[in-house]
């Protein structure tokens, strides 16, 4: 059988959520959301990706002088996971960042402030990927564990709850990936120490701190959280 689909421009990614849900978006089309505030929350589109690269970039771009190893570190990101080279054909018409997270089984995702029909401004951002029981020195102590990639939020528009709000997309996307209520798992979560806002971020949505490791100069902090699938708003 073949099922053909027409949508009204604009309205595309919302009605493919309920009317196709064996697409690829189906998975992550219940995480989107608008906060209070006017941000919206969803997976990563195509004409994101150079913005979401800028963003990335411009989160450690203060340290570069001093920490030569962030330097390194943004560059290989932007390279490897947050590339916008398309791998293959099925990367065509959509986010190579966002098709690469997919395959690994997880999701990226954007928050979006004030979305026009004309204007898209990323001004944050979040990947998340399984990890293997047993990669790393504390990753995966769990049978079902993810790590966090790529946070970052807009220096202007911090203090606005996009980081929480991303954060509680993460959740509720592993309770939906799961598929059950009441399963285990656990999220970890590196960032540097210097960046006082992300480590708060961390700490007040329930990480607990892991593991101090020297990259370079730099000290990165490892976080851990260990939560239970559910089902939650997040509003």
């Amino acid at each position: 059988y073949v099922v053909l689909c027409a949508y009204a421009k604009g309205t595309l990614n919302e009605i493919e959520h309920h009317m196709c849900p064996w697409s690829r978006k189906a998975a992550v089309g219940s995480l989107s959301v608008t906060t209070e505030s006017g941000i919206l929350i969803s997976h990563i589109e195509k004409f994101d990706q150079e913005q979401v690269r800028d963003l990335f970039s411009n989160t450690y771009s203060k340290l570069f002088d001093e920490f030569p190893a962030v330097r390194k570190m943004v560059k290989t990101a932007l390279k490897s996971d947050l590339s916008d080279k398309t791998e293959d054909s099925l990367e065509a018409d959509n986010s190579s960042i966002g098709y690469r997270y997919m395959k690994w089984g997880g999701i990226f995702l954007v928050a979006i402030d004030k979305p026009t029909p004309d204007t898209r401004r990323v001004v944050g951002c979040v990947g998340l990927r399984p990890c293997k029981r047993g990669e790393g020195n504390i990753r995966g102590t769990l049978r079902h564990s993810y790590e966090i990639h790529r946070l970052a939020v807009d220096q202007d528009c911090r203090g606005k709850g996009i980081g929480r709000t991303l954060l509680m997309a993460v959740d509720r996307f592993i309770s939906l990936s799961l598929g059950r209520l009441h399963i285990q798992f656990q999220i970890v979560a590196t960032t540097p120490a210097i960046l006082s806002p992300a480590n708060e971020l961390y700490q007040k949505m329930g990480f607990s701190a892991k593991e101090e490791k020297m990259m370079g100069k730099l000290t990165m902090n490892t976080y851990v959280k260990e939560s239970t699938t559910a089902v939650f708003s997040l509003r």
